[in-house]
């Protein structure tokens, strides 16, 4: 009799374990024949083949006549088309022809998606002229109007075989306004062929204006991921990040997204380079790069530092096994700063024609601008390495902060923590990591008085000094302030 019933037992798993493949396979399959774009483990798919995505940023605004709404190019982009459906659809459809023969398989739309409420009522301004806006308010028919300029953007980039990424750029504080316009927004295209992803929120660093716990963040992200789910179960989500900073609230690895995008720039040497191998290192979620770039005018900067700069930073990415890559802007812009405006693939001086020879556009292609179509994404030419200044980006050397991060629970040491300090006006600041023993020493060119540690999957740890008030050693001739060992608690919360 036992004998009998272990023969059960191991033929009820066995049937258990073929229906779970069964259905396992057949869900696989699923996804393979529905041309969405979808994830397996950290590569991209789509129709049951390798994605790579390849993205330009492509900055565009809303536009209106007195009788419809379109979308049209940022009027940065040299915009002088009359202000037509007919025209600014084909404009948009120049562009995006430019694009793909640019080699780029993905279009990054910022600017059409977002929102704001005005009088209770979700909403968007959109261009009459070059000086004059109007206010659509996203109820009735200006609503139906806004989703069929929506739908002739979508057709367009279908047409091109482009899929896109949209910034919806939710706020963490939402209301029964907002949440009303993201089940409709996400209702209305959850069949929607041409969309990859549904960007939530850009950049919390500088657009979250309010302190908060990573528990907090934790919880806002899955009610942002419970309505994708409810209203759009098709397309991706993912929420856009400055880099490793973000580690003290919005920690990369607490995040329920499908994947992650960061933003590095070079603001300091080797900036880019550190931060894509500290994800490449430390980060469990799939990850792009949602935003990277470098400005050159060809006089200041040349062309050919930029073309070396994206040929650089677009192979260390695949290295440290980024699953895409994107270019901060598809062309220069007049926005008040040298940082902002030279980093396009285009210019704005003359013309271009693209492959189909009825569809020109504005500008002229930067070396740049053809290193996307021939690289491989699949070749790696080396680890995923960190340069010299790994732990001081600007090798400040005039005060420092040293001390060791340790987890509480365990007594191990935390490597790969994050540690910033700030001058006394939070005007000055610098960034170093914890190494393998869970040591750092982070440097300023000023007196340090404010002081944040944490690590991913980790509490943090803030202190506030008074430099004149704590006792100071000297090594090397830098006065050095140890503040000893700190114990990082492990976030009690479920994770992704």
């Amino acid at each position: 009799m036992y004998i009998q019933f272990c023969r059960k037992i191991v033929i009820c798993i066995f049937l258990l374990c073929l229906s779970v493949l069964f259905f396992s396979s057949c869900n696989d399959a699923k996804k393979a024949e529905s041309g969405f774009v979808y994830m397996e483990g950290k590569d991209f798919k789509l129709s049951g083949k390798d994605f790579y995505p390849i993205i330009l940023n492509y900055s565009s605004l809303l536009k209106a006549d007195s009788n419809d709404l379109w979308v049209g190019p940022n009027i940065a982009y040299e915009d002088k088309d009359p202000y037509t459906k007919k025209a600014g659809n084909l404009r948009f459809k120049a562009d995006m022809q430019m694009i793909k023969d640019l080699g780029f398989n993905t279009v990054r739309l910022v600017g059409i998606g977002e929102y704001g409420i005005d009088n209770n009522i979700a909403g968007k301004r959109a261009n009459t002229t070059d000086s004059l806006t109007k206010y659509v308010a996203f109820e009735g028919k200006s609503l139906d109007k806004y989703f069929e300029a929506l739908s002739d953007m979508f057709n367009i980039l279908n047409e091109l075989g482009i899929k896109a990424i949209v910034l919806i750029n939710s706020f963490p504080d939402e209301n029964a306004v907002s949440e009303k316009y993201w089940a409709a927004l996400l209702s209305r295209f959850k069949n929607e062929k041409a969309i990859l992803a549904w960007d939530y929120f850009n950049e919390p660093l500088y657009f979250d204006a309010k302190e908060r716990k990573k528990e907090n963040v934790y919880r806002i992200v899955k009610k942002w991921k419970k309505t994708r789910g409810e209203c759009d179960p098709n397309h991706l989500f993912t929420i856009g990040l400055t880099g490793t900073r973000e580690v003290f609230e919005w920690d990369p690895n607490i995040l329920d997204v499908d994947f992650l995008s960061i933003h590095p720039y070079e603001f300091h040497k080797g900036e880019v380079e550190n931060e894509i191998t500290w994800y490449g290192r430390y980060v469990k979620t799939p990850w792009i790069i949602g935003e990277t770039g470098f400005s050159a005018d060809n006089d200041s900067i040349s062309y050919d530092v930029q073309k070396m700069y994206t040929e650089k930073f677009i192979q260390h990415a695949i290295n440290c096994g980024a699953s895409g890559f994107s270019w901060w802007q598809y062309k220069d812009v007049e926005w008040h700063q040298f940082q902002s405006n030279f980093l396009g693939l285009l210019n704005n001086k003359g013309t271009t024609k693209t492959s189909n020879k009825d569809l020109i556009v504005n500008g002229t292609v930067k070396p740049a601008g053809y290193v996307f179509k021939n690289f491989n994404p699949n070749k790696k030419t080396g680890e995923c390495s960190c340069r010299d200044n790994y732990y001081n980006y600007d090798g400040l050397n005039q005060f420092a902060v040293k001390g060791k991060l340790i987890d509480r629970k365990t007594g191990q040491p935390i490597v790969g923590g994050n540690v910033v300090v700030w001058n006394q006006y939070y005007g000055e600041s610098n960034l170093t990591f914890t190494k393998e023993d869970g040591s750092f020493i982070v440097y300023g060119n000023f007196k340090i008085y404010h002081f944040i540690a944490s690590s991913t999957l980790m509490s943090f740890y803030r202190a506030n000094f008074d430099w004149d008030g704590i006792k100071i050693t000297t090594e090397n001739g830098v006065p050095i302030y140890d503040i000893g060992t700190i114990k990082l608690s492990p976030l009690q919360i479920g994770l992704p």
